[in-house]
């Protein structure tokens, strides 16, 4: 089940739409998730969503707060600018893991406040 505030097109994506889904504590879905600046078992949710009709959307540079093992909210930890390439490169990286490969297509947002990129 998708959300309505979860824009499924990439050229809706920016950030001020990122800084309004981190502030949601219950955005994650079937169709939508937020994982941190780790890439270690991408693949794994790559292939899920890949199992899903439709896809899905992984925004990568967000790291769930959860104190107690309950998510109460997230945060942005991003990547570190001028990363672009290392980071198509650990996408693919991932993607060759899963058969047959995923359709995956990449939008990278640049924070200029905090000079980190998602």
């Amino acid at each position: 089940m998708s959300s309505p505030l979860i824009p499924m097109n990439l050229d809706e994506w920016d950030m001020p739409t990122l800084e309004k889904l981190i502030k949601l504590r219950d955005i994650e879905r079937e169709t939508f998730d937020f994982k941190g600046p780790e890439f270690e078992k991408l693949y794994e949710h790559l292939c899920a969503f890949a199992n899903y009709p439709g896809g899905g959307i992984i925004v990568l540079g967000i790291k769930p707060i959860k104190p107690k093992k309950i998510v109460i909210g997230f945060r942005k930890a991003g990547f570190r600018s001028k990363k672009e390439d290392w980071i198509r490169d650990e996408l693919n990286n991932q993607m060759a893991i899963v058969d047959p490969i995923p359709k995956v297509t990449p939008k990278i947002l640049a924070d200029e406040n905090d000079n980190r990129l998602y």
